[in-house]
C-alpha cells in the first residue's frame, strides 16, 4: 500500500518493474490518495473496472508481463 495523502499534491511515477519489486509475490499494489494527487503509471493498461476494499473504491490497471495489478483509489489523477 502506498498512501499519497501524507502530503498535498503528491506525485507517484511507477513502472511495471517497480510495481513487481514493491509488491512481493502478489504483484498487486494499492495506492490511496485524493483528487490533488497524481499517479503516472508508465506502461499501464486501464481495465475500466473497479473494486471496493474496506469501503474504498479502486480503479484497476494492469502492468508488465508478470500480471501486475495496480489498484488506484478513485479520485486520484492517473496517466498511463
Amino acid at each position: 500500500m502506498i498512501d499519497l495523502s501524507f502530503d498535498e499534491a503528491s506525485v507517484l511515477n511507477i513502472t511495471a518493474a517497480q510495481l513487481e519489486a514493491m509488491s512481493d509475490n502478489t504483484n498487486d499494489l494499492y495506492v490511496r490518495g485524493g483528487s490533488d494527487d497524481q499517479v503516472n503509471a508508465i506502461g499501464a493498461n486501464n481495465t475500466f473496472t473497479s473494486t471496493t476494499v474496506e469501503g474504498t473504491t479502486y480503479d484497476i490497471y494492469t502492468m508488465g508481463d508478470e500480471d501486475g495489478m495496480l489498484y488506484i483509489e478513485q479520485g486520484i489523477n492517473v496517466t498511463y
